[in-house]
C-alpha cells in the first residue's frame, strides 16, 4: 500500500489507525426524510412554483414531482413575470428555477421571492458544473439542485430542504435569516482535495501542495493538530505532517470548517473572539470523536462526529459578521447573566446561532445527520433518536467543553440534557464522558431534578 493509499484510508492517521475512512456521508444511515408539510393558516395545500422558461423542461420537472402533490400544490411558471404574478396571488412556500440554457437572472428574481414572501426554500435547478448558474445564489442563500437526479431523488432533496427550514419556524426566526447577507460559499480549497483524495492517481504530495498555498488554512491545520487535546509529544510545522496526523477525513472536515472561519475572520464584534470560538470548536470536534469511538466502535462515524463539531457554532460566526452590534449586546448580556448565549439569542433575535447555521448550511447539501446536530445540539430532545447518534456527540461534547469553562470560572452548571441522554438509556454514561474529556464527576441527578434545578437557576439570573 502506498503513502498517499495509507492516508486516503485512513492508516496515515497516528491516533487512529483502522478501517478504511469513507466519505463524509457515504456510510450514515439514511433517516426518514419525510416531514409533514410546513404549517399554515388554511386548509389549502402549501404551494411550491416551477419556473423555467423552456416548455418542455418545465412540463418533465411537473412529471417528476408528482408524488408531491400529495402534499403540496405545483404551480408551474413560463417565466419570471409570470412566477412573480403567481407569487403575489398567494402565498408560496418555495420556488424552484430551471436555470437551463436561460438568460434570466436568477439571483435577482429569487431575491424578489424573498421579498413577496418572507425567505422561502429557493432552489437553482442545473447540470453538475452549474451551467455558468454558480454566481447566480442571492442573499440568504439557494440549494443546487442537480438535473441528474430522478423523481425520487429530487424529491427527496426537497423533502430535506423543507426538513432543514424547520429549525427556522416562524417569523421572527426567518427575518433574521434575511438580515444574513454576508455569507459562505463552499470552500474552493475542500473542492479541490476532495476530488485529488478521490482519484485513483491521486497524489498526497499534490494534496500538501494545494493547502500549503494557503497560508490561512495551513495555520488552522497546524492550530488544530498541536492543540493540547490531541496531546502531541512535539509541536509539528510541516503542514504535510498534520495532513498525515489528521487523516483524509478528518482533514477534510478542518479544511470545510476553517474555509468559513477564514471568511469572517476580519469581521469585528466587540466582545466576540475568533480565535476562543475555533479553540472550542476544535475541543468539541476532539470530545465528539472520543466519544463516538468509545461508544459505537464506528470510526467513520467517528470522523462525521469530528467534522460535525468542528462547524457546530458557525451560526454565531454569521451573526458576528452580520449584525455585529446587536450581537455584541447578546453576548454582553450572557456574559452579564451568567447564562448560555443561545438563550439570549432567543430572547433577542427569535433563533439561536444553532438553527441558523444548520439553515444556511443545508444549503451546501451536507448529511442531514450533520445538519441535525448542529441545528440542535442544545435541545436534542426536538429530535427522535432512541440511541447514540451524531446529534448525541455533540450535544454532548459541547456541553462537557462548556462545563470546563465554568469550572475554571468557579461557576456550577449541568449543560447535558440528562432527559434526552436517558431517554437514550445512556444516563449511566455521562460522568464516563466526563472522565474522558476532563470534567469533575457530578452527582447522578436524575432528569426531574435536573429539570428543576436548571429553572431554578434560570429564574434566579
Amino acid at each position: 500500500m502506498s503513502l498517499f493509499e495509507s492516508f486516503r484510508s485512513g492508516h496515515g492517521s497516528s491516533h487512529e489507525p483502522g478501517k478504511n475512512r469513507g466519505s463524509v456521508d457515504s456510510h450514515v444511515p439514511e433517516k426518514v426524510l419525510l416531514p409533514d408539510p410546513p404549517a399554515r393558516l388554511s386548509d389549502a395545500k402549501p404551494r411550491i412554483l416551477l419556473v423555467s422558461e423552456n416548455p418542455v423542461a418545465l412540463a418533465a420537472l411537473e412529471g417528476m414531482l408528482q408524488p408531491l402533490r400529495s402534499q403540496w400544490e405545483l404551480v408551474p411558471a413560463a417565466n419570471a413575470p409570470a412566477a412573480l404574478a403567481a407569487a403575489a396571488t398567494a402565498p408560496v412556500v418555495g420556488v424552484i428555477c430551471d436555470a437551463g440554457e436561460s438568460q434570466t437572472d436568477w439571483s435577482a428574481l429569487l431575491e424578489q421571492f424573498a421579498i413577496l414572501n418572507p425567505v422561502p426554500l429557493r432552489f437553482l435547478r442545473c447540470g453538475p458544473q452549474k451551467d455558468g448558474v454558480e454566481n447566480q445564489v442571492p442573499p440568504g442563500g439557494a440549494a443546487w439542485l442537480s438535473t441528474e437526479l430522478d423523481g425520487a431523488g429530487l424529491a427527496k432533496e426537497i423533502q430535506q430542504a423543507f426538513q432543514v427550514s424547520a429549525w427556522i419556524p416562524d417569523g421572527e426566526a426567518k427575518k433574521l435569516v434575511a438580515r444574513m447577507k454576508r455569507l459562505p460559499s463552499l470552500p474552493t480549497l475542500f473542492n479541490q482535495v476532495t476530488a485529488e483524495l478521490a482519484s485513483p492517481t491521486g497524489s498526497l504530495e499534490f494534496v500538501c501542495k494545494l493547502i500549503s498555498k494557503d497560508p490561512g488554512i495551513t495555520a488552522k491545520i497546524l492550530q488544530t493538530v498541536n492543540s493540547p487535546l490531541f496531546g502531541l509529544r512535539r509541536h509539528l510545522t510541516d503542514p504535510a505532517e498534520g495532513v498525515l496526523f489528521l487523516g483524509a477525513e478528518r482533514t477534510k472536515g478542518t479544511l470545510l470548517a476553517a474555509g468559513v472561519f477564514l471568511h469572517f475572520d476580519q469581521d469585528e464584534c466587540p466582545g466576540f473572539s475568533h480565535d476562543l470560538l475555533w479553540q472550542h470548536s476544535i475541543a468539541v470536534a476532539s470530545f465528539a470523536s472520543a466519544i463516538t469511538l468509545v461508544e459505537t466502535k464506528d470510526k467513520k462515524l467517528s470522523e462525521l462526529a469530528y467534522t460535525t463539531a468542528l462547524l457546530h457554532d458557525v451560526g454565531k460566526l454569521f451573526l458576528a459578521a452580520n449584525i455585529p452590534q446587536d450581537y455584541s449586546k447578546v453576548i454582553e448580556q450572557a456574559q452579564r447573566r451568567a447564562i448560555p448565549v443561545e438563550k439570549v439569542e432567543l430572547e433577542a433575535l427569535g433563533a439561536t446561532h444553532a438553527e441558523l447555521g444548520a439553515a444556511v448550511l443545508g444549503n451546501w447539501g451536507l448529511p442531514f445527520p450533520m445538519l441535525e446536530a448542529i441545528g440542535w445540539h442544545h435541545c436534542p430532545l426536538k429530535t427522535g433518536d432512541q440511541s447514540f447518534s451524531v446529534l448525541t456527540a455533540v450535544h454532548v461534547a459541547d456541553a462537557l467543553d462548556h462545563e470546563r469553562q465554568d469550572e475554571r470560572l468557579g461557576r456550577k452548571s449541568n449543560r447535558i440534557d440528562r432527559e434526552y441522554i436517558e431517554k437514550l438509556g445512556l444516563g449511566h454514561r455521562r460522568n464516563a464522558w466526563r472522565a474522558m474529556c476532563g470534567c469533575a464527576p457530578k452527582t447522578d441527578l436524575s432528569a426531574a431534578a435536573e429539570k428543576l434545578l436548571l429553572q431554578r437557576e434560570v429564574r434566579a439570573a
